[in-house]
């Protein structure tokens, strides 16, 4: 009984040392920390989705705009990331992209969403935004009934804050959900979706898209 008991031990001992049991796998490496390459998502009434240039050198279909003349705002695009960087002291700047005549057609009487990834590394260099960065959906339009000579007025107006802290904001995505008025109630309609900057630092964007959505 000694000598069965001694190599019983003795086989506990090499299995602990070589490992005896059937059936168990080692563990899969775990995934979750392998970065996923990014897919942006269906781009809908979206022009240029990807910030392409055109024959010029220009970004197509986007535009720059700033408070004042001092050129305080600098755009630049990077494997269809687009970046807004501020460089001086305007108070705002915003990159964005109109629908108007021939362009708005195909919107009118829609409900659509606006949206948009966007990174953030903001710094103190400017001081206090005189608002958040945000992103941003206008409609205007002549309003049925007005006289013409009174000129387009804001029928909407709706913006995001985007995520307001000094240092990193990591990928996030917002959204704008809008209304845009049928012939019937309204004429010269436009469409102004933007981003729009009011810190120190860059603002990165990509994936935009503009698509129909589901009336509330």
């Amino acid at each position: 009984m000694a000598f069965l008991k001694n190599l019983g031990l003795l086989f506990v001992l090499a299995c602990s040392m070589v490992g005896c049991e059937k059936g168990v796998d080692e563990k899969p490496k775990s995934e979750s920390n392998i970065a996923k390459p990014y897919v942006a998502p269906d781009s809908g009434y979206i022009k240029n989705p990807l910030f392409v240039a055109n024959d010029s050198g220009e970004m197509a279909d986007w535009k720059l705009f700033q408070h004042a003349s001092n050129t305080s705002y600098r755009v630049s695009v990077d494997e269809s990331v687009l970046a807004l960087t501020r460089v001086g002291v305007e108070p705002w700047g915003k990159i964005s992209q109109r629908y108007r005549k021939k362009d708005i057609e195909p919107l009118l009487g829609k409900t659509l969403e606006f949206s948009v990834d966007v990174k953030a590394e903001y710094t103190e260099e400017y001081g206090e935004p005189m608002e958040p960065p945000s992103v941003a959906v206008k409609v205007r339009g002549l309003r049925k009934g007005t006289p013409a000579m009174m000129g387009s007025s804001n029928l909407f107006f709706k913006s995001e804050p985007i995520v307001e802290t000094s240092g990193l904001a990591q990928w996030h995505r917002y959204h704008v959900k809008f209304n845009v008025p049928e012939p019937k109630d309204a004429q010269v309609v436009e469409v102004e979706i933007s981003v729009v900057m009011t810190m120190g630092g860059t603002l990165w964007m990509r994936g935009p898209a503009l698509v129909e959505s589901p009336s509330e």
